[in-house]
């Protein structure tokens, strides 16, 4: 005799979820990125210099890069995602190496009423000269 089996809708954990897909997911955040601001996927995401680029004047990390930028890519399916130091020192780092202004761009899955999928942090200094270049 054992314990009753118990019903579920499927696996309690992602991780052994088979139709879960983490590294797609975050594979299709990019793209939408890339796509806004007029970048591309860099084959072996994660495991190269740059994931996005455009031009040849990107040469650190990051997930996306455009002209101007340097932008680092985060998401989760939670309803909240954990902006931490290291990641922003790091992108900064990235972008300054590379004569580029940082940005962060993050997708929360875990919220569906959220109208936009991605949003972008820069730091306010960065937010000072957009603001310049609208008015």
């Amino acid at each position: 005799m054992g314990l009753p089996e118990e019903e579920s809708e499927g696996p309690r954990c992602r991780a052994f979820d088979p139709g879960y897909n983490k590294k797609g997911k975050s594979r299709k955040q990019e793209e939408r990125v890339a796509a806004v601001v007029g970048g591309r996927v860099q084959p072996a995401s994660g495991a190269t210099k740059h994931d996005l680029w455009k031009g040849t004047r990107c040469s650190t990390k990051g997930d996306v890069c455009e002209n101007d930028f340097l932008i680092e890519a985060k998401r989760t399916d939670a309803q909240s995602i954990s902006i931490t130091g290291e990641y922003l020192f790091k992108i900064t780092n990235y972008a300054s190496k590379s004569d580029k202004m940082p940005a962060l761009a993050f997708e929360i899955g875990g919220y569906p009423l959220l109208q936009e999928k991605d949003w972008v942090a820069v730091p306010a200094s960065v937010f000072k000269k957009l603001l310049k270049g609208i008015k």
